[in-house]
């Protein structure tokens, strides 16, 4: 929280969608403290 704002979630600019979520990656350990993995699916309809 102290780098910035954009942990996760969906963020609005205008009229512009920013999704960040926590992803599937690890580092070196096999450890994710206090974050688990996440998968976001997005689905695109037309109008």
């Amino acid at each position: 929280m102290i780098e910035t704002n954009y942990i996760r979630g969906d963020f609005w600019f205008g009229s512009m969608l920013m999704i960040i979520n926590r992803g599937l990656g690890m580092s070196l350990a096999p450890l994710r403290y206090n974050s688990t993995p996440e998968i976001t699916l997005i689905n695109l309809v037309s109008k």
